[in-house]
């Protein structure tokens, strides 16, 4: 049994093959319409990968999912030969602490930052999608890493200690009370909820990401990219944003 990002048993999921069916994954699938039946119908019994998986595949349809899961396997891999027995810190030490994935100080907006594909092969990612890379990374090697989406920043947990990290940070390790002056120093804010300390949904976690691919995509108003025309795509048949519909039909329009 494996649980995901939501503490659940995700053996069973829809559309879930584990580390080894990563590389079989069924070509033919429409990854935008999947991305969109499962954030609907079944978010918290999808592993957060695939549906991240999904979402990349969507907006840059020559990638392929199996390849993009396969990537993660390799990444564990790394992490197991690093050691026998995989913990919190070998994980972040493996993916961050060695410079293997580092944080995107210079173009933190580019929609790379944002693809599964383009994290791992650039190294380099925002807080969520590094984030993301070592709580699935931690899945595989049988480390459960929560994430934790705070305002204006995004961190993990080891899901059986109250040690936090940053990914985005060069995986630098924290205690509760660290983690909360370093976000403060990094926000210049002062009061952060408790609500704040709760782990993300899988749900919540993909929203968000979508959320970045559209502030990446929507920058410059006088770029035609076919990405967004993607993005705009998923995002229409989504509930969630019902009230960006006309923006949307807007921003398009103009390109037609």
């Amino acid at each position: 049994m494996s649980a995901g990002l939501s503490g659940v048993d995700v053996t069973n999921a829809p559309g879930y093959m584990g580390s080894e069916g990563s590389r079989r994954y069924r070509t033919g699938v429409d990854s935008g319409q999947r991305f969109v039946e499962l954030m609907t119908e079944h978010p918290g019994q999808t592993p957060l990968d695939y549906l991240w998986a999904l979402l990349s595949a969507a907006i840059e349809p020559d990638r392929q999912v199996g390849h993009l899961l396969g990537m993660l396997d390799d990444l564990a891999e790394v992490v197991r030969a690093d050691s026998a027995a995989p913990s919190f810190d070998g994980v972040v030490s493996a993916l961050f602490g060695s410079g293997r994935l580092v944080g995107d100080v210079e173009t933190y907006h580019d929609v790379a930052n944002s693809l599964l594909h383009s994290v791992v092969e650039r190294g380099r990612g925002m807080p969520i999608t590094l984030s993301i890379v070592a709580i699935e990374v931690g899945r595989r090697v049988g480390v459960p890493i929560l994430g934790i989406g705070m305002p204006a920043h995004f961190v993990i947990r080891d899901a059986a200690s109250e040690v936090f990290a940053d990914p985005f940070g060069s995986g630098i390790t924290y205690s509760k009370a660290g983690i909360i002056e370093q976000w403060q120093r990094r926000t210049q804010r002062d009061l952060l909820p408790a609500s704040a300390f709760a782990p993300s949904t899988t749900k919540q976690v993909m929203l968000r990401v979508l959320n970045n691919l559209s502030v990446s995509l929507t920058a410059d108003p006088h770029v035609a990219d076919p990405r967004l025309f993607r993005l705009a795509a998923i995002r229409q048949r989504m509930p969630e944003f019902a009230a960006e519909q006309a923006q949307w039909r807007a921003a398009l329009r103009h390109w037609n």
